[in-house]
């Protein structure tokens, strides 16, 4: 007699919910999908206090340095905010051939990647 074995499997169906990556300060991402190649700087995750005025542009009270003062100069954006939770503020430039792209401004964090 031949004996069968009945093997019960349980399938346990669960759903994951990706989460968007974290960055710190000072991370280097670029933007996902995009062709150019750049470097971006995080200066504010969410939570952060940004300001920027006639003396520059500040987080958490405290300044931002490692930008050129050309670069900040042309940094139109004056007044202050706090960045939402899942973005990211970041600067920076990208470059295609000769044409430079300077990057500021407010990001999902699903829209960015981490440098390698």
């Amino acid at each position: 007699m031949r004996k069968t074995l009945l093997a019960l499997m349980i399938i346990v169906a669960t759903t994951v919910e990706a989460q968007a990556p974290t960055y710190q300060r000072g991370d280097t991402v670029r933007i996902k999908g995009l062709a150019r190649p750049g470097e971006l700087k995080v200066i504010g995750i969410p939570g952060d206090y940004l300001r920027n005025d006639d003396t520059g542009l500040s987080v958490n009270g405290i300044p931002v340095t490692y930008f050129a003062s050309d670069f900040l100069e042309r940094f139109k954006w004056q007044g202050e905010k706090v960045i939402p939770e899942g973005h990211y503020f970041v600067m920076g430039t990208e470059r295609l051939n000769k044409r430079v792209t300077e990057n500021v401004g407010l990001h999902p964090a699903a829209d960015l990647e981490r440098m390698h």
